[in-house]
């Protein structure tokens, strides 16, 4: 017992983070004050939904048989850059992950879900380096064999 509120003490909202939680539709707790105002609300959602997700439909995409030295230099920025703000991005979850790695109060479990958090980041942070550098150095390597090496790594 002891030992519980000494453990209970070092609780903080600094530390402490939700778990085990399922994620449900807004308009279902609406429903439980207006039911009108959650089928209506419910409604506004899947019609915007719908209009944005066919706004994002591509209507053109890279000829597969396009060689990488090939594709315009607005594409290659645009791929270099989205490779950038990935490895940026992936580079912070393998700190966040390597800082609950370090923390000895962290069970066997929780570290091993942590390294595999690491891992993966890292090898994302891999995948995106090697795009970039293909796509940097002009290579002859088609867009479709682009994708499929991209594929058999993963």
């Amino acid at each position: 017992l002891e030992i519980a509120r000494e453990w209970a003490g070092t609780i903080t909202y600094s530390n402490v983070y939700p778990f085990d939680f399922e994620l449900r539709p807004l308009w279902e707790l609406i429903e439980r004050v207006d039911e009108e105002k959650a089928k209506e609300f419910k409604l506004y959602l899947e019609d915007k939904w719908e209009k944005d997700g066919n706004r994002h439909l591509p209507s053109e995409y890279l000829p597969m048989s396009l060689r990488v030295v090939q594709i315009s230099d607005a594409s290659k920025t645009f791929i270099l850059n989205t490779c950038r703000a990935h490895e940026h991005t992936l580079l912070e979850e393998s700190s966040k992950a390597q800082s609950y790695i370090d923390k000895a109060m962290y069970n066997f479990m929780d570290r091993k879900c942590s390294e595999r958090w690491q891992n993966s980041a890292n090898s994302g942070m891999e995948e995106a380096l090697e795009i970039r550098n293909i796509v940097s150095h002009d290579c002859e390597m088609t867009v479709e064999e682009l994708i499929e090496k991209l594929e058999a790594q993963s």
